[in-house]
């Protein structure tokens, strides 16, 4: 099982969480502050480049200028770009325009809210097939794009989304050390992501890493009674 974790904005913690196990570092990326935990370009690239050879560098932007979101990923030139705005911000046609010009090394990921409904997985049917990873997250109101809610979701639509995604499909929204293996077990996904409940409950730019290794120890763990 993979495991991807989000916000890192500390390089010396993003480096740790690595050395623990963590497969996926992430970092939110912009100019302006509109995602939390954001770095901005130089941060992120001096992100990047700091992580041990083996790690994914998946970065995060909820930008809907096409011009710019490349901008970024040449400065940072991340393994994965992780285009976590609303689905119409950035929708088809932005996508297509993303891949025509991102280097093709870099991967992308695309975010889908899962709600209590089952247009999610509509919704993933529809994006699939222009991006190369699909990520389900939990929306809220006061937060820019898709996740950092720190809720959970539905996850018989998660695991259905699973069973009919061609593409590898990771779950986020709320996932913790006490839960993660029952997401694991009821979902079956590629990998896990986890951010809120692996930060500092005062500071969500910082990690605790007693959670840390709490989150990576569950999952290891519950790999191993499968």
């Amino acid at each position: 099982m993979i495991i991807q974790m989000y916000s890192l904005a500390n390089i010396d913690e993003a480096v740790k969480c690595a050395e623990l196990g963590v497969d996926h570092i992430g970092f939110a990326v912009g100019k302006d502050g509109i995602a939390p935990a954001e770095l901005n370009y130089e941060e992120a690239a001096a992100m990047r480049k700091a992580l041990p050879p083996q790690t994914v560098a998946s970065a995060l932007t909820v930008y809907d200028n096409v011009s710019e979101i490349l901008r970024m990923a040449e400065l940072v030139q991340p393994d994965i770009l992780h285009v976590s705005s609303d689905l119409e911000v950035v929708a088809e046609d932005k996508l297509l325009e993303l891949r025509r010009y991102l280097n093709p090394a870099i991967r992308i990921m695309k975010a889908i809210a899962v709600g209590t409904d089952r247009q999610s997985i509509r919704d993933v049917l529809r994006f699939m097939g222009y991006v190369d990873l699909i990520l389900l997250d939990t929306k809220v109101s006061h937060v820019t794009g898709i996740g950092a809610s720190g809720a959970t979701h539905d996850w018989n639509i998660s695991r259905k989304i699973v069973e009919v995604s061609s593409k590898p499909v990771i779950l986020a929204g709320g996932l913790s050390a006490g839960n993660v293996a029952k997401a694991m077990r009821q979902v079956k996904p590629w990998a896990v992501d986890t951010f809120t409940h692996t930060s500092r409950s005062e500071d969500i730019t910082r990690k605790d890493m007693a959670k840390v290794k709490a989150f990576i120890d569950a999952v290891r763990e519950a790999e191993e009674r499968v």
